[in-house]
C-alpha cells in the first residue's frame, strides 16, 4: 500500500531540492528547440557522462545499431537536430551515417508500427511508381529538375510514422503508408523531415499552409538545406499566386528566394511541364534524376474512351492544352513510359513526372 503520510524535509534539503527543480525546469520563454533539448538529454547524460548532448545521442544511436535496431537508431539520430551542434561538419557526418544505415539494409528489411508492417522495398516502389508520378497543379513556373531523394521519404516513414488508429475498412487490404502528421514534421528542426513533408503535401497527402513553410525556414535557417529549398519552392509553385503576395522573405544568399517562382507564360490553354526519370535508377541520395520529356516524344489524347491519339501542340519545349481531362504517354524506341492521366484547369498548369522503364 502506498503511504499517504507527508514527510517534512529539513530546510537545507528543501532548499537543495528547490534548486534542483529550478535547474531542470525550462524557462517560460524558451524556444521550442530549447524545450525539446531540455527534455531529450536527461537519460543520455547518465549513460554517456562528459559528452555534449548531440554526441551522447549519436553514441546512443550507434549503440542501438549494434543491438540490431536500425529504426531506433534513425529516430535517435533525428533527435540530434534538437540540440546545439557547434561544428557544422558534424551534420554532414550525421547525414552520411543515416545514408549508410539505409544503404546497408538487407533485402526484405522492414519495420513495425503497432500491428502494421512496412517493407522498405514496398515503400521505395510506392515512391517511384505512385507518388512521384502524381500530377500536380501549378500556378507558377519553376525551372528545376531536382526532386526529393528517396532516402528522405524512407526516413520520414520510419522516424515520423505512426500506426493508424483503426484497420482498413476492407480487411483484405493493408495500408501502403504509415500515418504521418505533416504539420508536425514541417515544424521539426530536422531538415530531412521538413523536405519529405513538403513533398507529400505537394502530392496531396496532407495540407500545409504557405505561411507555415516560410515560418519554418525563418525559425531555423541553419537547419534548412538545398533539398528543403527545392521542395518548398515546388510546394509554393502549387499555391495560387495571391497566397504568395504577402510572404516576406530575405534576399541574401541561402534565403528562400520566391523570385524563382515565375508567372505562367501568358497564352491560351494550360501549360504542361513534363519530366521523366528511369525507374530503378534512383540512388538513395540523388536529387538531379529528372530529365526533360521533349515534346516530340509525347502523345496526348482526351480521357474519353473514343478519343484518338493526337500530336500535342508544341512551341519549343512548351506543351499547351485546352482545359479538360487527358492521358499522356511517353514514346521511345528504347524505353516505355507509364501513361499519365491528368486534368488541365483554366488559369493553372500541370507538372508531370513520368516513370520510364528502360534506358533513356
Amino acid at each position: 500500500m502506498v503511504s499517504t503520510r507527508i514527510r517534512i524535509l529539513p530546510p537545507v534539503l528543501l532548499g537543495l531540492a528547490l534548486l534542483i527543480l529550478l535547474a531542470w525546469t525550462p524557462a517560460a520563454g524558451a524556444k521550442p528547440r530549447e524545450q525539446a533539448r531540455s527534455s531529450a538529454t536527461g537519460s543520455e547524460a547518465a549513460s554517456f557522462p562528459g559528452q555534449p548532448p548531440y554526441a551522447r545521442l549519436f553514441e546512443k544511436g550507434e549503440s542501438l545499431l549494434r543491438e540490431g535496431s536500425w529504426t531506433g537508431a534513425l529516430r535517435m539520430f533525428s533527435r540530434i537536430y534538437q540540440e546545439e551542434v557547434p561544428v557544422d561538419a558534424f551534420y554532414r557526418t550525421l547525414e552520411r551515417r543515416i545514408l549508410e544505415v539505409l544503404a546497408g539494409l538487407e533485402p526484405g528489411a522492414g519495420f513495425r508500427l503497432g500491428k502494421e508492417r512496412y517493407l522498405v522495398s514496398d515503400l521505395g516502389l510506392l515512391f517511384q511508381r505512385v507518388l512521384l508520378p502524381q500530377p500536380e497543379v501549378v500556378y507558377s513556373r519553376l525551372d528545376t529538375r531536382r526532386e526529393l531523394p528517396l532516402a528522405r521519404f524512407l526516413y520520414l516513414c520510419v522516424v515520423a510514422g505512426q500506426p493508424h488508429p483503426r484497420p482498413p475498412a476492407n480487411r483484405m487490404l493493408e495500408y501502403a503508408l504509415p500515418r504521418l502528421d505533416l504539420k508536425r514534421a514541417l515544424a521539426s528542426p530536422d531538415p530531412w523531415l521538413v523536405s519529405a513533408a513538403l513533398f507529400l503535401a505537394r502530392k496531396g497527402l496532407g495540407r500545409l499552409r504557405a505561411r507555415a513553410v516560410v515560418e519554418r525556414w525563418q525559425a531555423w535557417p541553419d537547419l534548412w538545406d538545398q533539398v528543403c529549398t527545392d521542395q518548398a519552392l515546388l510546394f509554393l509553385a502549387g499555391r495560387p499566386r495571391s497566397e504568395l503576395a504577402g510572404l516576406k522573405v530575405g534576399q541574401s544568399p541561402g534565403d528562400l528566394d520566391l523570385a524563382r517562382l515565375k508567372p505562367l507564360a501568358p497564352g491560351r490553354g494550360c501549360p504542361v511541364q513534363a519530366l521523366i526519370f528511369w525507374v530503378g535508377s534512383l540512388k538513395l541520395a540523388a536529387t538531379d534524376y529528372l530529365g526533360k520529356a521533349h515534346c516530340a516524344r509525347l502523345r496526348v489524347r482526351g480521357a474519353s474512351p473514343d478519343s484518338r491519339d493526337e500530336k500535342p501542340p508544341c512551341s519549343g519545349e512548351a506543351l499547351r492544352l485546352a482545359p479538360g481531362k487527358y492521358i499522356l504517354r511517353y514514346l521511345s524506341s528504347r524505353a516505355q513510359g507509364q501513361s499519365q492521366a491528368f486534368t488541365c484547369r483554366a488559369g493553372g498548369g500541370v507538372r508531370l513526372v513520368i516513370p520510364v522503364m528502360g534506358h533513356i
